[in-house]
């Protein structure tokens, strides 16, 4: 052993060099996370993935198609869990992802609100009216708003990653696919946006009436995104290029969005009739007048087509032919779209503020509970626990 120097030293220089090298790592951290993307920067730093919370309703209608349907089961009677007021009426629907919920109201505030307690996780203020339904995707929220802008925030803080304007009031809802997102503008124009720095890729013009606007949604499948204008246009275009791939003409304005199963695109149209078409080619499988204006969009469950009419009609039809299975008359008109657990119960709103809970098995109306204000969005569920908002600005959570 060498004169002065013990067992125990070459170990204290090895933890000093530990110690070293762990204040180092720290400051480096510490003085990362005052950079004004931090937040972004921990996130990729800690390989942040998402985690669903439960069964997920990340945007309107739940998916790109789509396609309303849940996986859970839930039976009426359902009792009110907790209520929010907003400061403005919601037409916007509610959206479901990580544990909050996401939404916009007519006075321009965005909410983030915790979906077990109802609290406001984070508030955004969008300064204009939003009826846009908002998309959740990948730790980002993405919503549109009259003022023209189309935005992306944090979805954990509310912080704004990106803007993109369009000049033009936007109430379409957004839908991602492919880390694009899709949503279209008043100006007519449908855009095709990279979901994370909000980059154009393309915009394609809707053939319409110059004022007319664009109140449909976009919806994608059979390897196409659909848009459907007020001159009663439907269009099947390339999601990659924005090209058109096939157009359809109804006989009026169409304010009802495309869902699509399997390989049928449903649409419905102010000409007071409903359309199935193949979503390929976009070639008419069937047409089905009904008794007056469709703006809910149409939901299919197992063999069976359900769609609202604004003279307060619920039609069941049958989803291959467009026969009429059956119609009942509800308390008010119908602009919500219908949510259907996997045990046979589809809920869905009417203008006069009744949410009611339809047994489809049976094919007949059950349960009904009354609102305050008129439910013009639609319903989401998310474990065992269905929200839906009116216009009174209040956001419910009706559970067992």
């Amino acid at each position: 052993m060498r004169q002065g120097v013990t067992e125990a030293e070459p170990h204290i220089k090895r933890q000093g060099i530990k110690y070293n090298i762990f204040f180092i790592l720290i400051s480096f951290l510490f003085i990362l996370a005052q950079s004004p993307y931090a937040e972004e920067r921990s996130i990729s730093l800690k390989k942040r993935e998402y985690v669903p919370y439960g069964n997920d309703w990340p945007m309107f209608l739940k998916n790109s198609a789509h396609i309303p349907s849940s996986s859970e089961e839930l039976r009426p009677p359902l009792k009110e869990r907790w209520k929010f007021q907003s400061e403005g009426a919601f037409f916007s629907s509610p959206v479901i992802y990580d544990g909050n919920i996401f939404i916009g109201d007519q006075n321009g505030q965005f909410y983030a609100i915790n979906v077990r307690t109802g609290k406001v996780v984070w508030k955004f203020n969008a300064k204009d009216a939003i009826t846009s339904t908002p998309a959740a995707y990948k730790g980002k929220v993405y919503f549109g708003s009259k003022n023209g802008n189309i935005y992306a925030l944090n979805v954990a803080t509310g912080v704004l990653i990106w803007t993109y304007s369009t000049s033009a009031p936007v109430v379409s809802s957004p839908v991602i696919s492919n880390d694009i997102l899709y949503i279209a503008s008043n100006n007519l124009n449908l855009y095709a946006l990279n979901a994370a720095s909000g980059k154009m890729r393309w915009k394609f013009k809707l053939d319409d009436y110059k004022y007319g606007g664009v109140y449909s949604s976009p919806a994608i499948s059979c390897g196409l995104v659909f848009i459907a204008g007020k001159k009663g246009t439907i269009y099947g275009l390339d999601p990659l290029k924005g090209t058109q791939v096939w157009s359809f003409q109804t006989g009026s304005a169409i304010y009802s969005s495309p869902s699509i199963r399997e390989d049928t695109l449903y649409i419905g149209s102010y000409d007071r009739s409903m359309y199935a078409l193949n979503c390929s080619t976009g070639k008419l499988i069937w047409k089905t007048p009904l008794s007056d204006w469709i703006y809910s969009t149409p939901v299919g469950w197992k063999d069976t087509l359900y769609v609202g009419t604004k003279d307060a009609i619920l039609y069941f039809l049958d989803a291959a032919t467009g026969e009429t299975r059956a119609s009942y008359p509800v308390e008010g008109g119908i602009s919500s779209s219908m949510l259907v657990v996997k045990n046979g119960y589809g809920f869905i709103g009417t203008e006069s503020g009744y949410l009611y809970a339809v047994d489809l098995l049976s094919k007949k109306l059950g349960w009904k509970y009354k609102l305050d204000g008129g439910i013009h969005s639609s319903p989401a569920i998310n474990n065992g626990v269905v929200y839906v908002a009116t216009t009174d600005g209040i956001l419910y959570a009706l559970g067992k």
